[in-house]
């Protein structure tokens, strides 16, 4: 187990946010490791189970984000619903622990946002799956909107749990500048997972040039089926100039 609190250039310091916690496997020589990131990071290790499992088994390392949460201890923040240049940015510390030069990003629910932006800001990412994208912020331009100015709903953890949370608002977090935000910008080969009526799916892979959709009947057992396991599996396995339609 290891942490890290990587600084990045995408967001003002976080003097408030605490070291992430970041399961990463030993190395295997030749295999690229593979960032596994659930946007709500509730029994991380048990959501991506199945697929972890698979992936192992044919080779590659894996890497989960397995705990992060600001300061803000009674906040919905400590939930892990933290604001996704925040999240990406340890993503990106998360790379660096793994000492490689290169890695394949799987994403899920609310965990898409910032492997976004992971992907357009960090070029060693090759290869992006995004399953059942939620909660992206996008504009009418395919721009992501990372700010986060006012404060968080209810989220579905509190719902869970029964116990309401205070909602901070954070007003620091946005994007400098240089920060890439247009997902048309994104050169790699990118499956989007989700329901075969998903129109979220099907906008996101619109605006992305090497972008293709799998689509699944159960929206609910999506990373339990043997099927599409495979397929995202053999999409990260493929040479890139393969992977890309």
């Amino acid at each position: 187990m290891t942490t890290t609190g990587t600084a990045r250039p995408w967001a003002p310091p976080l003097a408030r946010l605490r070291a992430a916690r970041v399961h990463v496997d030993p190395a295997v020589s030749g295999a690229v490791p593979v960032l596994l990131h659930q946007g709500f990071m509730i029994e991380t290790g048990h959501v991506w189970q199945r697929f972890a499992d698979a992936l192992r088994a044919a080779g590659r390392p894996v890497i989960m984000l397995e705990e992060h949460y600001l300061r803000t201890i009674d906040s919905a923040h400590a939930l892990g619903h933290d604001p996704d240049l925040a999240l990406a940015e340890s993503l990106a510390g998360a790379i660096d622990d793994c000492a490689d030069h290169a890695v394949d990003v799987v994403a899920e629910g609310t965990g898409v946002g910032p492997a976004l932006l992971l992907a357009l800001n960090d070029s060693r990412v090759r290869r992006l799956v995004l399953w059942r994208p939620a909660g992206l912020g996008l504009d009418d331009d395919g721009m992501l909107r990372p700010t986060e100015s006012e404060p968080l709903q209810m989220t579905d953890a509190e719902v869970s749990i029964g116990v309401v949370c205070a909602h901070t608002t954070i007003d620091t977090l946005t994007a400098n500048p240089s920060v890439r935000l247009a997902i048309a910008d994104l050169d790699i080969p990118v499956l989007v997972i989700d329901t075969v009526d998903s129109n979220a799916a099907h906008a996101i892979a619109a605006r992305i040039p090497h972008a293709v959709v799998a689509g699944s009947a159960d929206h609910q057992r999506m990373l339990e089926d043997d099927l599409l396991i495979t397929r995202a599996r053999d999409f990260l396995a493929a040479p890139v100039e393969v992977a890309r339609p």
